[in-house]
């Protein structure tokens, strides 16, 4: 009895799980997001606060801190995950839908440029032809002038009719 091992996990570096290629985008985003809502918090809370120093406002800011921090945890997993995920359907389609449509497009080309080598191949092929006609009644005239010639002067003609097999 086998066991299958199941194929390595993809490296992530957080407890939020983020993959180890979007790590400097998540805590970047979060270390923005979190200065800005404390930084927000603080200018409120000294802004419309009933404290009477600068002390009275922090204690009154700092319990909301912790909400601030795992808001900003979680808009900041979100976001990466959404650009992962994005990136996801983004690969897929294009190897369900773009892959098989461009094939369809250089094999509509493919037939396209044939049919038009086929077509030229027959243009030169009946100008062949035609040439090798005409050629070949012209050496039946000169030879058949030549015959009536020697036939007119009563000189006897042995010259054999022209061999249109040889170019």
């Amino acid at each position: 009895m086998s066991q299958e091992t199941p194929p390595p996990a993809e490296p992530r570096e957080s407890l939020w799980s983020v993959p180890a290629g979007f790590w400097v985008l998540y805590f970047t985003l979060f270390a923005l997001l979190d200065a800005t809502g404390v930084g927000y918090a603080v200018w409120h809370e000294i802004r419309y606060g009933p404290g009477e120093n600068i002390h009275a406002h922090i204690r009154a800011v700092i319990p909301d801190t912790s909400a601030i921090g795992i808001r900003a945890a979680i808009t900041a997993f979100t976001f990466t995950e959404g650009l992962r995920i994005t990136m996801i359907i983004s690969n897929y389609l294009k190897i369900r839908l773009l892959k098989p449509a461009e094939e369809r497009i250089m094999a509509r080309g493919r037939a396209e440029e044939r049919a038009q080598s086929e077509k030229r191949i027959a243009q030169a092929r009946a100008e062949a032809h035609a040439q090798a006609r005409a050629e070949a009644n012209r050496k039946v005239a000169e030879w058949n002038r030549r015959r009536l010639a020697a036939q007119e002067r009563g000189e006897p003609f042995d010259e054999p009719p022209p061999d249109l097999t040889q170019p």
